[in-house]
Protein backbone atom coordinates (compact mmCIF):
# COMPACT_ATOMS: atom_id res chain seq x y z
CA UNK A 1 0.00 0.00 0.00
CA UNK A 2 2.74 2.00 0.14
CA UNK A 3 2.64 5.41 -1.68
CA UNK A 4 -1.48 5.49 -1.34
CA UNK A 5 -1.49 8.41 1.09
CA UNK A 6 1.51 11.23 0.40
CA UNK A 7 -0.75 14.05 0.03
CA UNK A 8 -0.17 16.94 -2.40
CA UNK A 9 0.01 19.77 0.02
CA UNK A 10 0.30 19.66 3.97
CA UNK A 11 -0.60 22.01 6.46
CA UNK A 12 2.11 24.16 7.70
CA UNK A 13 3.49 22.69 11.37
CA UNK A 14 2.71 24.83 13.84
CA UNK A 15 5.16 27.32 15.54
CA UNK A 16 4.98 25.23 18.50
CA UNK A 17 5.35 21.32 19.26
CA UNK A 18 1.91 20.51 21.04
CA UNK A 19 1.44 18.71 24.28
CA UNK A 20 -1.69 16.51 22.87
CA UNK A 21 -2.76 15.19 26.22
CA UNK A 22 -1.66 18.33 28.13
CA UNK A 23 -4.86 20.47 25.48
CA UNK A 24 -6.90 17.68 26.37
CA UNK A 25 -7.13 18.00 29.70
CA UNK A 26 -7.32 21.59 29.15
CA UNK A 27 -10.45 20.87 28.04
CA UNK A 28 -11.52 18.88 30.79
CA UNK A 29 -12.89 21.90 33.58
CA UNK A 30 -14.62 23.68 30.56
CA UNK A 31 -16.90 20.87 30.56
CA UNK A 32 -17.12 19.63 34.02
CA UNK A 33 -18.96 23.54 34.55
CA UNK A 34 -21.80 21.90 32.47
CA UNK A 35 -22.48 19.03 35.00
CA UNK A 36 -24.82 19.18 37.52
CA UNK A 37 -25.09 16.52 40.58
CA UNK A 38 -29.19 15.72 41.68
CA UNK A 39 -30.14 14.53 44.85
CA UNK A 40 -30.47 11.22 43.80
CA UNK A 41 -26.74 11.00 43.26
CA UNK A 42 -26.63 11.24 39.25
CA UNK A 43 -25.06 13.54 36.52
CA UNK A 44 -26.88 16.01 34.17
CA UNK A 45 -25.01 17.87 31.76
CA UNK A 46 -26.89 21.40 31.07
CA UNK A 47 -26.78 22.14 27.28
CA UNK A 48 -25.56 25.35 25.98
CA UNK A 49 -28.90 27.29 25.35
CA UNK A 50 -29.19 26.79 29.67
CA UNK A 51 -26.08 29.39 29.42
CA UNK A 52 -27.09 31.28 27.46
CA UNK A 53 -30.84 32.51 28.52
CA UNK A 54 -32.16 31.25 26.27
CA UNK A 55 -34.45 28.41 27.71
CA UNK A 56 -36.54 30.03 30.95
CA UNK A 57 -35.11 26.86 32.86
CA UNK A 58 -31.89 24.55 32.41
CA UNK A 59 -32.45 21.98 30.13
CA UNK A 60 -30.01 18.91 29.66
CA UNK A 61 -27.97 17.67 26.52
CA UNK A 62 -29.84 14.34 25.05
CA UNK A 63 -28.51 10.59 25.59
CA UNK A 64 -26.89 10.06 21.96
CA UNK A 65 -23.26 9.48 21.16
CA UNK A 66 -23.45 12.33 19.07
CA UNK A 67 -24.73 15.24 21.31
CA UNK A 68 -25.73 14.05 24.63
CA UNK A 69 -24.17 12.40 27.49
CA UNK A 70 -23.30 9.02 26.31
CA UNK A 71 -20.07 11.16 24.10
CA UNK A 72 -19.12 13.42 27.68
CA UNK A 73 -18.64 9.95 29.42
CA UNK A 74 -16.82 8.48 26.65
CA UNK A 75 -14.17 11.24 26.98
CA UNK A 76 -14.10 11.34 30.29
CA UNK A 77 -13.19 7.65 30.36
CA UNK A 78 -10.89 8.02 27.94
CA UNK A 79 -8.85 10.46 30.33
CA UNK A 80 -8.50 7.71 32.77
CA UNK A 81 -7.83 5.28 30.07
CA UNK A 82 -5.00 7.46 28.68
CA UNK A 83 -3.70 8.42 32.67
CA UNK A 84 -3.95 4.85 33.84
CA UNK A 85 -6.47 6.21 36.71
CA UNK A 86 -9.76 6.03 37.64
CA UNK A 87 -9.98 9.48 39.32
CA UNK A 88 -13.32 9.84 37.22
CA UNK A 89 -14.86 6.59 37.18
CA UNK A 90 -17.79 8.00 39.85
CA UNK A 91 -18.36 10.46 37.36
CA UNK A 92 -18.60 8.40 34.16
CA UNK A 93 -21.03 6.31 35.98
CA UNK A 94 -22.77 8.46 37.74
CA UNK A 95 -23.68 10.18 34.21
CA UNK A 96 -24.12 7.26 32.59
CA UNK A 97 -27.09 6.00 35.38
CA UNK A 98 -29.89 8.28 34.13
CA UNK A 99 -28.98 7.59 30.79
CA UNK A 100 -28.95 3.44 31.81
CA UNK A 101 -32.79 4.40 33.19
CA UNK A 102 -33.64 5.83 30.05
CA UNK A 103 -32.83 2.93 28.05
CA UNK A 104 -34.61 0.26 29.81
CA UNK A 105 -38.24 2.94 30.67
CA UNK A 106 -38.23 4.06 26.75
CA UNK A 107 -36.08 2.38 24.40
CA UNK A 108 -37.38 4.40 21.83
CA UNK A 109 -34.08 5.47 20.10
CA UNK A 110 -33.73 4.80 16.57
CA UNK A 111 -31.04 2.32 15.67
CA UNK A 112 -28.43 4.94 14.65
CA UNK A 113 -24.92 4.82 15.54
CA UNK A 114 -24.67 7.73 16.62
CA UNK A 115 -27.96 8.42 17.30
CA UNK A 116 -30.06 5.92 18.53
CA UNK A 117 -29.59 2.20 20.17
CA UNK A 118 -25.96 1.51 18.06
CA UNK A 119 -24.32 4.56 20.06
CA UNK A 120 -25.60 3.22 23.06
CA UNK A 121 -24.49 -0.48 22.78
CA UNK A 122 -21.23 0.91 21.77
CA UNK A 123 -20.53 2.89 24.35
CA UNK A 124 -21.71 0.95 27.27
CA UNK A 125 -19.43 -1.75 25.40
CA UNK A 126 -16.20 -0.24 25.30
CA UNK A 127 -16.61 1.68 29.31
CA UNK A 128 -17.73 -1.74 30.50
CA UNK A 129 -14.45 -3.01 29.02
CA UNK A 130 -12.67 0.06 30.13
CA UNK A 131 -13.95 0.54 33.72
CA UNK A 132 -14.33 -3.43 34.11
CA UNK A 133 -17.98 -3.02 34.79
CA UNK A 134 -20.00 -6.39 33.43
CA UNK A 135 -22.75 -5.01 34.48
CA UNK A 136 -22.66 -2.28 31.49
CA UNK A 137 -21.33 -5.23 29.29
CA UNK A 138 -24.24 -7.44 29.94
CA UNK A 139 -26.66 -3.98 29.49
CA UNK A 140 -24.97 -3.46 25.85
CA UNK A 141 -25.65 -7.22 25.08
CA UNK A 142 -29.46 -6.50 26.31
CA UNK A 143 -30.22 -3.44 24.37
CA UNK A 144 -28.86 -5.63 21.71
CA UNK A 145 -31.75 -7.41 21.96
CA UNK A 146 -33.70 -4.33 20.83
CA UNK A 147 -32.37 -4.46 17.43
CA UNK A 148 -34.95 -6.42 16.52
CA UNK A 149 -36.50 -7.65 13.10
CA UNK A 150 -39.76 -5.43 13.98
CA UNK A 151 -37.24 -2.23 14.17
CA UNK A 152 -34.88 -3.54 11.61
CA UNK A 153 -37.72 -3.87 9.37
CA UNK A 154 -38.88 0.03 10.21
CA UNK A 155 -36.03 1.65 9.98
CA UNK A 156 -35.83 4.31 6.92
CA UNK A 157 -32.76 5.56 8.06
CA UNK A 158 -30.17 2.98 6.63
CA UNK A 159 -27.24 4.76 7.30
CA UNK A 160 -24.21 5.07 10.04
CA UNK A 161 -25.27 8.11 11.76
CA UNK A 162 -29.62 7.24 12.25
CA UNK A 163 -29.83 3.81 10.73
CA UNK A 164 -29.34 0.02 11.09
CA UNK A 165 -25.57 0.50 9.04
CA UNK A 166 -24.76 2.33 12.47
CA UNK A 167 -26.29 -0.51 14.59
CA UNK A 168 -24.52 -3.19 12.56
CA UNK A 169 -21.22 -1.72 13.74
CA UNK A 170 -21.88 -1.01 16.92
CA UNK A 171 -23.27 -4.95 17.28
CA UNK A 172 -19.99 -5.86 15.44
CA UNK A 173 -17.78 -4.10 18.11
CA UNK A 174 -19.89 -6.00 20.65
CA UNK A 175 -19.49 -9.13 18.53
CA UNK A 176 -16.00 -9.10 19.36
CA UNK A 177 -16.30 -9.45 23.04
CA UNK A 178 -17.85 -12.73 22.17
CA UNK A 179 -21.27 -12.14 23.77
CA UNK A 180 -24.31 -14.28 23.61
CA UNK A 181 -28.10 -12.03 23.52
CA UNK A 182 -29.63 -12.24 26.82
CA UNK A 183 -32.54 -15.20 26.62
CA UNK A 184 -29.24 -17.07 25.12
CA UNK A 185 -28.21 -18.65 21.54
CA UNK A 186 -28.19 -15.59 19.60
CA UNK A 187 -25.15 -13.23 18.77
CA UNK A 188 -24.77 -9.68 18.11
CA UNK A 189 -23.50 -10.89 15.33
CA UNK A 190 -26.68 -12.31 14.10
CA UNK A 191 -28.42 -9.05 15.27
CA UNK A 192 -25.57 -7.09 12.35
CA UNK A 193 -26.18 -9.57 9.82
CA UNK A 194 -30.32 -8.87 9.80
CA UNK A 195 -29.30 -4.92 9.75
CA UNK A 196 -27.32 -6.07 6.50
CA UNK A 197 -29.91 -8.34 5.14
CA UNK A 198 -32.33 -5.15 5.43
CA UNK A 199 -29.49 -2.98 3.80
CA UNK A 200 -29.61 -5.29 0.61
CA UNK A 201 -33.26 -5.12 0.40
CA UNK A 202 -33.15 -1.30 0.24
CA UNK A 203 -31.04 -0.92 -2.27
CA UNK A 204 -32.42 1.58 -4.74
CA UNK A 205 -31.65 2.41 -8.55
CA UNK A 206 -30.14 5.19 -9.80
CA UNK A 207 -30.89 6.72 -13.18
CA UNK A 208 -30.43 2.81 -14.18
CA UNK A 209 -26.46 3.10 -12.84
CA UNK A 210 -25.45 1.42 -9.20
CA UNK A 211 -27.52 1.04 -6.69
CA UNK A 212 -27.54 2.75 -3.72
CA UNK A 213 -29.38 3.77 -0.27
CA UNK A 214 -31.84 6.59 -0.49
CA UNK A 215 -32.15 7.42 3.50
CA UNK A 216 -35.33 8.78 4.99
CA UNK A 217 -36.57 8.08 1.53
CA UNK A 218 -34.33 11.14 0.34
CA UNK A 219 -32.23 10.85 -2.86
CA UNK A 220 -29.00 8.57 -2.10
CA UNK A 221 -26.16 10.22 -0.83
CA UNK A 222 -21.98 9.97 -0.93
CA UNK A 223 -19.94 10.09 2.63
CA UNK A 224 -19.77 8.47 5.83
CA UNK A 225 -21.85 9.61 8.11
CA UNK A 226 -24.98 9.72 5.65
CA UNK A 227 -24.15 8.27 2.84
CA UNK A 228 -23.02 4.97 0.75
CA UNK A 229 -19.52 5.04 1.99
CA UNK A 230 -20.38 4.47 5.69
CA UNK A 231 -22.93 1.95 4.12
CA UNK A 232 -20.35 0.08 2.14
CA UNK A 233 -17.60 -0.09 4.84
CA UNK A 234 -20.48 -1.90 7.03
CA UNK A 235 -20.88 -4.26 4.46
CA UNK A 236 -17.23 -4.70 4.23
CA UNK A 237 -17.28 -5.70 7.42
CA UNK A 238 -20.05 -8.20 7.46
CA UNK A 239 -18.13 -9.70 4.43
CA UNK A 240 -15.34 -10.24 6.20
CA UNK A 241 -17.55 -11.47 9.02
CA UNK A 242 -19.34 -13.91 7.58
CA UNK A 243 -17.80 -14.59 3.87
CA UNK A 244 -21.52 -13.80 2.18
CA UNK A 245 -20.70 -12.53 -1.47
CA UNK A 246 -23.50 -10.57 -1.18
CA UNK A 247 -22.57 -8.10 1.49
CA UNK A 248 -19.29 -7.94 -0.88
CA UNK A 249 -21.23 -7.15 -4.43
CA UNK A 250 -23.77 -4.43 -2.41
CA UNK A 251 -20.38 -2.68 -1.08
CA UNK A 252 -18.07 -2.57 -4.36
CA UNK A 253 -21.69 -1.53 -6.21
CA UNK A 254 -22.01 1.51 -3.18
CA UNK A 255 -18.64 2.36 -3.92
CA UNK A 256 -19.18 2.02 -7.58
CA UNK A 257 -22.16 4.91 -7.04
CA UNK A 258 -19.76 7.14 -5.26
CA UNK A 259 -17.27 6.88 -8.35
CA UNK A 260 -19.76 8.64 -10.55
CA UNK A 261 -20.02 11.63 -8.43
CA UNK A 262 -16.27 12.46 -7.30
CA UNK A 263 -14.91 15.71 -9.12
CA UNK A 264 -11.60 15.35 -10.07
CA UNK A 265 -10.85 19.21 -10.25
CA UNK A 266 -11.83 19.37 -6.47
CA UNK A 267 -10.89 15.82 -5.66
CA UNK A 268 -13.80 15.40 -3.87
CA UNK A 269 -17.36 14.34 -3.65
CA UNK A 270 -20.47 16.61 -3.05
CA UNK A 271 -23.32 16.62 -0.90
CA UNK A 272 -25.81 15.64 -3.64
CA UNK A 273 -29.19 16.83 -1.59
CA UNK A 274 -27.95 19.93 -1.56
CA UNK A 275 -28.98 22.67 -3.96
CA UNK A 276 -26.03 23.41 -6.07
CA UNK A 277 -24.51 20.40 -4.75
CA UNK A 278 -21.97 21.95 -2.77
CA UNK A 279 -18.66 20.34 -1.61
CA UNK A 280 -17.68 19.91 2.65
CA UNK A 281 -14.30 18.30 3.38
CA UNK A 282 -15.26 16.55 6.55
CA UNK A 283 -16.35 13.56 8.11
CA UNK A 284 -19.95 14.07 7.75
CA UNK A 285 -19.95 14.60 3.71
CA UNK A 286 -17.24 14.90 1.37
CA UNK A 287 -13.23 13.04 1.05
CA UNK A 288 -12.27 12.52 5.08
CA UNK A 289 -15.66 10.52 5.58
CA UNK A 290 -15.21 8.45 2.03
CA UNK A 291 -11.20 8.09 2.96
CA UNK A 292 -12.65 6.30 6.59
CA UNK A 293 -15.08 4.16 4.47
CA UNK A 294 -12.29 3.14 2.15
CA UNK A 295 -9.47 2.45 4.84
CA UNK A 296 -12.27 -0.36 6.30
CA UNK A 297 -12.60 -2.03 2.84
CA UNK A 298 -8.88 -2.50 2.03
CA UNK A 299 -9.57 -6.29 2.54
CA UNK A 300 -11.60 -6.23 -0.63
CA UNK A 301 -8.43 -5.31 -2.92
CA UNK A 302 -10.12 -3.48 -5.82
CA UNK A 303 -8.50 -0.82 -7.71
CA UNK A 304 -11.42 1.57 -7.36
CA UNK A 305 -11.34 1.33 -3.15
CA UNK A 306 -7.58 2.26 -3.71
CA UNK A 307 -7.90 4.67 -6.04
CA UNK A 308 -10.83 6.51 -3.91
CA UNK A 309 -8.60 5.83 -0.61
CA UNK A 310 -5.71 7.83 -2.63
CA UNK A 311 -7.34 10.76 -3.73
CA UNK A 312 -9.51 11.09 -0.53
CA UNK A 313 -6.18 11.59 1.63
CA UNK A 314 -4.55 13.87 -0.58
CA UNK A 315 -7.98 16.03 -0.15
CA UNK A 316 -8.24 15.39 3.56
CA UNK A 317 -4.74 16.15 4.21
CA UNK A 318 -4.25 19.06 1.59
CA UNK A 319 -7.99 21.00 2.52
CA UNK A 320 -7.14 24.49 4.05
CA UNK A 321 -8.84 25.39 7.37
CA UNK A 322 -12.33 25.54 7.31
CA UNK A 323 -13.35 28.09 10.37
CA UNK A 324 -14.52 24.73 12.51
CA UNK A 325 -12.70 22.51 14.22
CA UNK A 326 -15.06 19.98 15.60
CA UNK A 327 -15.21 16.03 14.77
CA UNK A 328 -18.20 15.89 12.75
CA UNK A 329 -17.31 19.08 10.40
CA UNK A 330 -13.88 20.41 11.39
CA UNK A 331 -9.97 19.93 11.37
CA UNK A 332 -10.35 17.50 14.23
CA UNK A 333 -12.42 15.16 12.40
CA UNK A 334 -9.96 15.03 9.17
CA UNK A 335 -7.08 14.98 11.45
CA UNK A 336 -8.58 12.05 13.13
CA UNK A 337 -8.97 10.35 9.75
CA UNK A 338 -5.59 11.10 8.62
CA UNK A 339 -4.79 9.38 12.15
CA UNK A 340 -6.59 6.64 11.42
CA UNK A 341 -4.90 5.96 7.76
CA UNK A 342 -1.56 5.83 9.39
CA UNK A 343 -2.99 3.19 12.00
CA UNK A 344 -4.14 1.33 8.87
CA UNK A 345 -1.42 1.52 6.51
CA UNK A 346 1.83 2.84 8.50
CA UNK A 347 2.97 5.78 6.40
CA UNK A 348 4.94 8.36 8.42
CA UNK A 349 3.34 11.29 6.29
CA UNK A 350 -0.05 9.96 7.25
CA UNK A 351 0.65 10.79 11.24
CA UNK A 352 2.72 14.09 10.37
CA UNK A 353 -0.37 15.18 8.11
CA UNK A 354 -2.79 14.69 11.40
CA UNK A 355 -0.63 16.14 13.69
CA UNK A 356 -0.01 19.01 11.19
CA UNK A 357 -3.79 19.44 10.84
CA UNK A 358 -4.97 19.21 14.85
CA UNK A 359 -2.02 21.68 15.55
CA UNK A 360 -2.99 24.10 13.38
CA UNK A 361 -6.42 23.83 15.54
CA UNK A 362 -4.56 23.65 18.39
CA UNK A 363 -2.13 27.19 17.50
CA UNK A 364 -5.75 28.79 16.89
CA UNK A 365 -7.25 27.72 20.57
CA UNK A 366 -4.94 29.33 22.37
CA UNK A 367 -4.54 32.64 20.41
CA UNK A 368 -8.27 32.72 21.60
CA UNK A 369 -7.76 31.90 24.90
CA UNK A 370 -8.72 28.34 24.74
CA UNK A 371 -11.49 28.63 22.54
CA UNK A 372 -11.77 26.09 19.71
CA UNK A 373 -14.39 26.51 16.88
CA UNK A 374 -17.31 24.37 17.60
CA UNK A 375 -20.92 24.42 16.40
CA UNK A 376 -23.10 26.84 18.21
CA UNK A 377 -19.96 28.03 20.32
CA UNK A 378 -18.86 25.94 23.77
CA UNK A 379 -20.74 22.81 24.23
CA UNK A 380 -19.93 19.46 25.82
CA UNK A 381 -20.85 17.53 22.87
CA UNK A 382 -18.64 15.09 20.96
CA UNK A 383 -19.29 15.14 17.72
CA UNK A 384 -19.59 18.94 17.82
CA UNK A 385 -18.73 20.11 20.61
CA UNK A 386 -15.26 19.66 23.00
CA UNK A 387 -15.63 16.48 24.08
CA UNK A 388 -15.27 15.14 20.62
CA UNK A 389 -12.40 17.94 20.21
CA UNK A 390 -10.84 16.32 23.41
CA UNK A 391 -10.97 12.83 22.77
CA UNK A 392 -9.45 13.57 19.00
CA UNK A 393 -6.52 14.99 20.86
CA UNK A 394 -6.59 12.22 23.01
CA UNK A 395 -6.22 9.86 20.36
CA UNK A 396 -3.15 11.55 19.09
CA UNK A 397 -1.52 11.68 22.27
CA UNK A 398 -1.72 7.69 22.95
CA UNK A 399 -3.86 6.30 19.88
CA UNK A 400 -2.67 2.67 20.74
CA UNK A 401 -5.50 2.72 23.78
CA UNK A 402 -8.62 4.52 21.68
CA UNK A 403 -10.34 3.09 19.12
CA UNK A 404 -11.02 5.58 15.90
CA UNK A 405 -14.90 6.34 17.31
CA UNK A 406 -15.66 8.00 13.99
CA UNK A 407 -15.69 4.13 12.35
CA UNK A 408 -17.42 2.87 15.54
CA UNK A 409 -13.96 0.65 15.97
CA UNK A 410 -14.11 -2.21 18.29
CA UNK A 411 -12.77 -1.27 21.39
CA UNK A 412 -9.10 -1.22 21.74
Amino acid sequence: MSGLALPAAAPPQAAQPVDWLAAALALEDPILDHARKTSGGDVIWLHPASFRGESPRPVGIGWGLYDGVAGVALFLAALDRVEGSDARREMVLDTLAPLRRHLRQEPSLGLGGFTGLGGAIYVLALLGRWLGEPALLEEAAWLATLVTPARIAADTALDVMDGCAGAALALLALERLSLELAGGGETPLDRAVACGEHLLRQRAATDGGPRAWASKGLAPMCGFAHGAAGIACCLTRLYERTGDARFRAAAEEGVAFEGLHYDPERGDWPILRAPGRPFMTSWCSGAPGVALGRLGMLSLGTGPVIQDLRAALETTASCPPSGADSLCCGSLGRAEVLLRAHEVLGEEGLRHAAEAVAAEAVQQSREEGGRYRLSGGFAPFLLTGAAGAGYALLRLARPALLPCVLALEAAA
